[in-house]
């Protein structure tokens, strides 16, 4: 039996004695998933930190509203001090109708960052 199929993005800290490939093939094994890859270098880069924005919708899906604690929780144990998360009001998982609060979301956190 196959996984359900997942689109999206995952970011990994690379223990320093792992490949590329072991990560791709640890990716593989954990999800189910055979369509991983990666869009670079996965080898260290001193400990960067990205800024992360995790936007979701207040009627998102059960999935998505459900692991919002699990998230925040995963970018804490990382150590990334730049993620920030943030629920848009009114909004569905397509954001269909939230134009406004989205853009607001997003500015908010972009001036944040300067």
């Amino acid at each position: 039996m196959s996984a359900a199929p997942f689109d999206g993005f995952l970011l990994i800290d690379k223990p320093s004695q792992w490949t590329s490939h072991d990560v791709v093939a640890k990716v593989r094994a954990v999800t189910g998933q055979r369509k991983v890859g990666h869009a670079g270098t996965l080898d260290d880069l001193a400990a960067i930190t990205i800024p992360t924005l995790d936007l979701y919708g207040e009627h998102d899906l059960e999935a998505v509203t459900g692991s919002v604690a699990a998230r925040s929780a995963a970018a804490q144990r990382a150590g990334n001090r730049s993620y920030s998360q943030v629920e848009v009001a009114g909004a569905d998982h397509m954001f269909q109708g939230a134009d406004g609060p989205l853009l607001d979301a997003v500015l908010q956190w972009l001036e944040a960052l300067e």
